[in-house]
C-alpha cells in the first residue's frame, strides 16, 4: 500500500509544481505585455516618461511583493 501512496503524493507534488510554473510563466508574460504597451503609448505620445513611470512602477511593485511575501 505504501508504494501507491508514495506515487500518488509524488504525482500531486508534480502537478502542483507544473501549476506553479504555469502561473509564473503567465505572470511574466503579462508583465512583458504591459511593458510593451507602455512603450507603445510612450512612442505615440512622444514622451518616454510614460514608459519609464509605468515600467518603473511595475518593477517597484513587483520588488515589494517579492520582499513582502
Amino acid at each position: 500500500m505504501k508504494p501507491v501512496l508514495i506515487l500518488v503524493l509524488a504525482s500531486v507534488s508534480f502537478v502542483v509544481l507544473q501549476t506553479n510554473l504555469a502561473l509564473a510563466a503567465g505572470s511574466v508574460d503579462d508583465a512583458l505585455a504591459w511593458c510593451l504597451l507602455a512603450v507603445v503609448l510612450a512612442f505615440l505620445k512622444k514622451s518616454a516618461l510614460i514608459a519609464v513611470l509605468a515600467i518603473g512602477g511595475g518593477a517597484v511593485y513587483g520588488a515589494g511583493m517579492i520582499l513582502a511575501g
